[in-house]
């Protein structure tokens, strides 16, 4: 499927996330609240405390809140990325001059932080694993 510029949006979108997920990877700051924080965050709020950590429904419900919340923060910190990208540097300004649909980046910044949150909750989920009585039963993680 191309478009009238000739180029297939799926692709562009790709080069798009990659593009995203660079500038994500750049900046210290969305690195360390994006990726750290809801680790911080397991670590101090449940882990620390031995009645939540040793109860397993407890332990794995903290778990997934704290996964929900590095998903939002990641939102929020590629959004805000993206916009002081687009807005304050002249990269940004001329990505917007290239021939190119606006779902492409939409779907771009969709993967980029998508990825990014994927990550976050894994490292969330190995934390709790590691150090509380967190479980995962088989496939009711997928529901």
């Amino acid at each position: 499927m191309n478009n009238s510029l000739g180029v297939n949006p799926i692709r562009l979108s790709i080069v798009y996330a990659k593009c995203w997920l660079l500038q994500i990877l750049r900046t210290p700051a969305s690195i360390f609240l994006g990726l750290g924080l809801p680790v911080l965050a397991f670590l101090l709020f449940v882990t620390a405390q031995n009645d939540y950590a040793q109860n397993t429904t407890a332990a794995t419900l903290g778990m997934l809140g704290l996964c929900v919340f590095g998903l939002v923060s990641n939102s929020i910190i590629s959004i805000s990325n993206e916009v002081v990208q687009v807005k304050k540097t002249d990269w940004g300004k001329f990505i917007l001059t290239l021939p190119s649909y606006p779902i492409s980046r939409f779907i771009g910044y969709l993967l980029s932080a998508g990825l990014i949150s994927f990550i976050s909750s894994l490292i969330v989920v190995f934390v709790a694993l590691g150090t509380t009585s967190a479980s995962i039963k088989g496939i009711y993680w997928l529901w």
